[in-house]
């Protein structure tokens, strides 16, 4: 994952990809408000697939959502919404062999 995080010796100082920055959403799941954190490339990955689906991010993440069991359970969202997007992308993605 190049250029995810960098690293200058000189400054020590390290710089974040912007996509690896967490971003709290709240959505209404299981009759409550609740709050999601993903990361920013999630929630792109997550409007983009919304969108070419012709629903809102709100629509989906509801959808996607509504089979994790329990209530408010922010982590078990989190990972149900991760496994979604790759398991989207995955799809849409055309597999590479193992030979390549």
């Amino acid at each position: 994952m190049s250029g995810v995080i960098t690293m200058n010796q000189q400054e020590q100082t390290m710089t974040i990809s912007p996509a690896l920055v967490q971003e709290q959403r709240c959505h209404h799941l299981h009759g409550r408000r609740t709050t999601i954190v993903l990361e920013a490339a999630f929630w792109g990955a997550l409007e983009q697939a919304a969108e070419e689906l012709g629903m809102t991010a709100s629509a989906l993440v509801a959808e996607i959502c509504a089979d994790v069991p329990g209530r408010s359970q922010g982590q078990r969202f989190n990972q149900a919404l991760r496994l979604w997007v790759v398991q989207y992308y995955r799809k849409a993605t055309p597999a590479v062999s193992d030979h390549a």
